[in-house]
C-alpha cells in the first residue's frame, strides 16, 4: 500500500538473475525476429538480484564477466529447465589471455505454470570454489602455484581454478 491507502501492484518478469560473484557480470539478452533482432546489455552487480525486464522475458541470453578483457560469451538456455524443481547445473569458462575465469551456472525451474514457453526460473552465477575460514587466526593456502590469503572470520571466492581438477 501507498501512503494514501491504494493499493501498488508490482509486475516483473518471473526470470531472476542472481550474481554470487564478487566481480560484475554482463548479460546479453536478444529478442526479436531473426532480420531486425533487439538486443540489450544489461550489468549484474555483484551479490546483486535483477529480474529480467519483461521485455526479455523470453529472450535467449547469453553471459560474459564485465571488467575482463573476454570477447567470448556462454548461452544461458534457461529453457532447458521444464518441470518443476528442475535444477541444471553447468561450468563456464572463460579464456582471457593466459588466465582462465571459471563460474558456476544453476537454472532452477520454480514452480509456476507448467507451460514451456512461460519463464519462471532463477539463474544463479556462482564462483567455482569458495573458502570460508573458521580459524580465529589469518590462513593461507595454496593451489597450483598460485597463494591465496584469508582473514580469520572472512571468506575468499576463487574463480581461476575449475572443480573438474584435482587439488
Amino acid at each position: 500500500m501507498d501512503k494514501n491507502g491504494r493499493k501498488v501492484v508490482t509486475i516483473r518478469s518471473a526470470l531472476t538473475v542472481i550474481n554470487h560473484l564478487l566481480d560484475p557480470i554482463l548479460l546479453i539478452l536478444t529478442c526479436g525476429s531473426s532480420k531486425v533482432p533487439e538486443t540489450s546489455i544489461i550489468r549484474v552487480d555483484p551479490k546483486k538480484t535483477l529480474h529480467v525486464p519483461l521485455k526479455f522475458a523470453s529472450a535467449s541470453m547469453a553471459v560474459k564477466p564485465d571488467g575482463w578483457n573476454c570477447s567470448k560469451t556462454h548461452e544461458v538456455k534457461w529453457q532447458e529447465a521444464k518441470s518443476a524443481g528442475e535444477r541444471i547445473n553447468k561450468l563456464l569458462k572463460f579464456d582471457i589471455f593466459d588466465i582462465c575465469y571459471w563460474m558456476c551456472l544453476s537454472i532452477k525451474r520454480e514452480h509456476y505454470p507448467e507451460y514451456e514457453m512461460l519463464s519462471g526460473h532463477t539463474i544463479s552465477f556462482s564462483p567455482p570454489l569458495s573458502v570460508l575460514n573458521l580459524l580465529p587466526v589469518d590462513a593461507e593456502f595454496r593451489i597450483f602455484n598460485t597463494k591465496y590469503a584469508v582473514s580469520a572470520s572472512k571468506q575468499v571466492q576463487i574463480t581461476s581454478v575449475s572443480v573438474f581438477f584435482n587439488f
